[in-house]
């Protein structure tokens, strides 16, 4: 840094960007009044190195504490400050800068302060476009040279700092760069992504979507309905969506094209009037299907022999257990309902004797089977999990997101995309101190399930002390309430998370969709369908959603959704405290048998690592004798 960068160049540089933005006499006059104070505050000589900005939010936390404000004054300060920080670090840039293109946008877009969509409208640049360069999906190619030019002039850098960087190769598009190595199911799921096949069920012809109504009110109704069902099978939301995902897939591969030369989209050709739900019990077609199944899942060469003539239990296992509760000789729907009988050829044979015979078929299919797992469910993980601490991941992502600053200096106003990113960094932190299912966070609401309790001198909570925010559901909560989660859960929220959750409760909730309406703790911040009502709770898929996004950006790995945030915290704890099974099974609100079969993740070098700790403590003077 040039020893002639002061306080006062500072002060000079928002002076005159102040002026060039056309900002009225009174503007400026307050942010030269707001530096003013600041260095008042804080003793500073204005013709000193403005050392202070290096570590600026330390600074600004200790100016507020000092300067008395009053709470409707600093939201404004705090903006008109973080104007003088942003001039430091544009005046402050050197040769210390990232070569890599990627790299430096970033860099440069995290000096200069304001959040990417509004910097893409002032360069006339794509805002998704821009989101690409910064992930390092893609680069600019040679016709974007001009707004790349324009860029530099927004974030005030010389001419050539970006586009120099550029190397126009033959194709210019990037992968995201990954710390995790590339398993082989990685690369199949990438493959399968981009080969997708189901028929959503908003693209049924109506008569098909009243059948399917048929299922799913007959397997969610709370209470006992007119035909028979089993007294464990009542469907809760997210069950629904799941069952209704195997038909959707089912449909999907009758619809492709029997004569397709790609056998991973190849199915036997049906029209979309020919299809009925009750062709889930046609133990041919579904047979077909799962042999199409498993052709999707040997994708990538070298899978060993033991795979490829297993099923795989990812899916197909699950497809034959729901397809067989509907055919179930004392509750299956499909012979109890007037409305589904009779649609399908049963060759001579009574609908009864027809469903007894694929229901015979499916029963030996799922009690013979060796089944086999063609993927391992950590592998998105398991560069995490191999680390002698993965929980430092979660850490480093919620500080990265922290950091991330996405609203404007100069205003107050919160835009879209920081509701969004303030939204995903909440929920990210929410699971990182209480690694609930995703299941929970859906149904989450303000003082049914998250409570402030006030402090015993009756502070209010701007004022009490940290820790005093609580969370609690009922055993009845949880979708595993009859077996593992029959207690209730009743904790107090970290410390480090309760300031998290006041500015969100307070600051960000108040705009996102819905939230005058009901009392959900995270609600859509926008993109919502037409006619969506703002009663409902929010999707888990979209929350899941949120979680792989963040993890993709700031993790720079292949991303990993809410359940992973279990089986991290879970790893580390024990690989760390290796009698710590019973607290893991209370961290996650689960039995002491699950933990064991389900999280217990650990190698034999893990495992051995503890017995190696204890033998060379035991043996520190062994070579002293």
């Amino acid at each position: 840094m040039s020893s002639k960068l002061s306080y006062v160049t500072i002060k000079d540089k928002v002076k005159e960007d102040l002026k060039r933005d056309g900002r009225s006499f009174q503007q400026i006059e307050n942010h030269i009044a707001a530096f003013n104070s600041f260095a008042k505050v804080l003793n500073l000589n204005i013709s000193d190195e403005p050392l202070v900005f290096k570590d600026f939010e330390i600074t600004l936390t200790k100016y507020f504490e000092r300067a008395g404000l009053g709470i409707k004054t600093i939201p404004g300060r705090k903006s008109q400050l973080k104007k003088f920080h942003r001039a430091y670090l544009i005046l402050s840039l050197n040769e210390s800068m990232p070569p890599n293109f990627t790299e430096r946008l970033n860099y440069l877009i995290e000096r200069d302060g304001r959040y990417s969509h509004l910097l893409a409208r002032l360069s006339d640049i794509n805002a998704n476009t821009l989101r690409g360069w910064k992930i390092g999906k893609c680069l600019p190619s040679p016709y974007s040279i001009d707004k790349v030019k324009r860029l530099e002039q927004i974030l005030g850098v010389q001419d050539g700092t970006l586009y120099r960087t550029v190397k126009h190769a033959s194709g210019n598009n990037l992968k995201i760069l990954s710390n995790a190595p590339k398993t082989e199911y990685m690369l199949r799921l990438k493959q399968n992504q981009n080969e997708q096949y189901f028929f959503k069920l908003k693209d049924w012809p109506e008569e098909l979507q009243a059948q399917w109504r048929i299922i799913e009110e007959h397997f969610t109704d709370d209470m006992s309905p007119e035909l028979p069902r089993h007294k464990d099978s009542h469907w809760g939301s997210e069950t629904a969506g799941m069952r209704l995902a195997k038909l959707e897939s089912f449909f999907g591969f009758l619809l492709l094209d029997a004569n397709c030369s790609n056998p991973c989209l190849r199915g036997l050709g049906f029209n979309v009037s020919d299809l009925h739900v009750t062709l889930a019990a046609d133990k041919k077609l579904v047979k077909r299907y799962i042999n199409f199944k498993k052709e999707r899942n040997k994708l990538v060469p070298g899978c060993t022999d033991k795979t490829n003539k297993g099923f795989n239990s990812h899916g197909i296992k699950d497809v034959l257990t729901s397809f067989n509760a509907y055919i179930h000789p004392a509750h299956g729907i499909f012979r109890y309902s007037d409305e589904l009988k009779g649609k399908i050829d049963t060759d001579e044979k009574s609908w009864d004797d027809y469903c007894d015979d694929t229901h015979k078929r499916y029963v030996h299919l799922l009690c013979e089977t060796e089944w086999v797992k063609t993927r391992d469910p950590m592998d998105r993980i398991s560069y995490y999990l191999e680390s002698p601490s993965p929980k430092k991941y979660l850490k480093r992502l919620v500080t990265l997101m922290k950091q991330d600053n996405l609203v404007m200096p100069q205003t107050t106003k919160i835009n879209t995309q920081a509701l969004i990113h303030f939204s995903r960094y909440f929920l990210c932190a929410f699971l990182f101190a209480n690694p609930l299912r995703i299941k929970m966070f859906t149904i989450m609401k303000r003082e049914e399930n998250l409570y402030f309790r006030k402090s015993p001198d009756g502070k209010s909570k701007y004022h009490a002390e940290a820790g005093d925010w609580y969370l609690r559901f009922r055993s009845m909560d949880f979708k595993n309430s009859k077996h593992t989660a029959k207690n209730a859960y009743h904790v107090r929220c970290a410390s480090w998370l309760s300031p998290i959750i006041e500015e969100y409760l307070d600051v960000y909730r108040p705009l996102t969709i819905g939230a005058d309406d009901c009392d959900y703790i995270f609600r859509p911040c926008s993109h919502v369908p037409r006619g969506y009502k703002k009663t409902l709770s929010i999707k888990t898929y979209t929350l899941s959603r949120w979680v792989d996004f963040a993890t993709k950006k700031y993790l720079k790995g292949f991303g990993f959704r809410p359940q992973a945030f279990r089986h991290i915290i879970a790893h580390d704890y024990i690989k760390n405290h290796p009698h710590g099974f019973q607290i893991v099974a209370s961290i996650l609100h689960d039995t002491l048998q699950t933990v064991l079969d389900n999280y217990g993740h650990l190698s034999q070098h893990d495992w051995f690592e503890n017995y190696n700790t204890y033998t060379e403590k035991l043996m520190e003077d062994f070579n002293d004798e």
